[in-house]
């Protein structure tokens, strides 16, 4: 197990950081040589592969993740199964690299604890996963390392400021095989920016892609749960025809399903009323996990009712849903009357999911059986943890 202090995402998936930001904070920890672990993009590493930042990073009461939001960061580490992890969180989006710089630089920048990156290389841990390592010269580690990054390759760097190489460990990618033929032949050769093109092409050739949804590799965006305002009501569930969502053993909500969400679809978070789902790759808060902007806490809540969408039972499904509605639909008995509602329900729909979302929902029967899925799993679940709270 590696001990970093230095957690770095580049959000190689989304453009929705300062790229002046990202790549003078990344220029920063590569000149001042610090060790430091740098994924290409901590959804997908949260999601896909967790051992990534498990089998590196200590339990440890100061490590500093330089990527987006806390609440963001904190509930990703939860989901990735590091909840007691403690950490701060130095946000890209808002804060300019050297005043990150400034603050990650305080105190010392520890090294591995009583070892050398050679040992580390012997260590049981490291040859248990897919790793290669390759040694840069300083003056060119920015460039290196950026390029992995770019192409979507994790590192862990390890700062030498006496040799003047570094060691730079790379694991593939959370859309990549967990193995790979001949890694062995790549290890420990040094790698210049004039072979460097060559050799990550030859590195994408090694690890196969391994995960493809329409025609293409999966892009990390799914929900994450801020178990802090989530109640536990299962209205996410209800809604979300993807089967994204799921539940424990104990009845609790989770996402079970992260790759199986529509990417740039916020929809969940929106109709959600505690405001507990968190997208970290949304714009604007509070789905991205940040605050709300003073003066705005008030922000309206668009919400629609899914059951008139879905179709099935829909005076039942009200009925179950929230008893202050009951009125409003009592006297609606006739197919007519429901049809304009789930037209008004429809055109509340396009302003919270994308139209390309929309246009690619399954037929109505697919949906009502999606919808009867959901609703029963969400009704089991809240029987189970009934049983369980007896």
């Amino acid at each position: 197990m590696f001990d970093f202090r230095i957690l770095y995402c580049h959000c190689a998936n989304a453009k929705i950081m300062p790229e002046s930001v990202k790549d003078k904070v990344l220029s920063q920890l590569c000149e001042k040589n610090f060790s430091f672990m740098a994924v290409a993009d901590l959804c997908g590493v949260c999601a896909k592969a967790q051992q990534i930042i498990s089998s590196n990073i200590l339990n440890h009461n100061d490590l500093k993740v330089i990527s987006c939001h806390q609440n963001a960061v904190r509930w990703l580490l939860d989901f990735a199964g590091l909840k007691d992890l403690k950490f701060t969180a130095f946000n890209m989006h808002s804060s300019k690299a050297e005043d990150i710089i400034s603050q990650v630089s305080n105190g010392e920048n520890r090294k591995i604890q009583n070892e050398e990156p050679h040992n580390v290389l012997n260590n049981s841990a490291f040859q248990n996963q897919s790793s290669i390592s390759i040694n840069v010269k300083n003056e060119e580690k920015y460039k290196i390392v950026k390029r992995l990054l770019d192409s979507g390759f994790n590192t862990v760097v390890f700062g030498d400021a006496n040799s003047g190489f570094s060691k730079v460990l790379i694991y593939p990618t959370s859309f990549h095989r967990n193995t790979a033929k001949n890694v062995g032949s790549f290890s420990d050769k040094t790698v210049d920016i004039n072979n460097l093109g060559n050799f990550v092409s030859e590195l994408e050739r090694i690890f196969n892609s391994d995960i493809e949804i329409s025609g293409g590799q999966w892009y990390p965006w799914f929900p994450i749960i801020n178990y802090d305002k989530c109640t536990n009501c299962m209205q996410c569930l209800s809604f979300c025809l993807f089967g994204v969502y799921g539940c424990d053993e104990e009845g609790k909500l989770r996402v079970v399903e992260p790759d199986k969400c529509k990417p740039n679809c916020p929809a969940c978070a929106r109709v959600c009323p505690g405001m507990a789902i968190i997208f970290p790759k949304y714009p604007s808060a509070p789905i991205n996990g940040g605050e709300i902007p003073e003066g705005q806490e008030k922000i309206k809540k668009e919400k629609v009712d899914i059951s008139l969408l879905m179709g099935g039972n829909l005076y039942e499904t009200l009925k179950k849903r929230n008893r202050q509605v009951k009125e409003r639909f009592s006297s609606e008995r006739n197919p007519e009357t429901a049809l304009k509602e789930r037209c008004k329900c429809l055109g509340e729909l396009t302003k919270l999911i994308p139209p390309e979302i929309l246009s690619t929902l399954p037929s109505k029967q697919e949906m009502e059986k999606r919808a009867a899925e959901a609703a029963e799993k969400a009704s089991q679940a809240l029987k189970n943890k009934k049983k369980l709270e007896k």
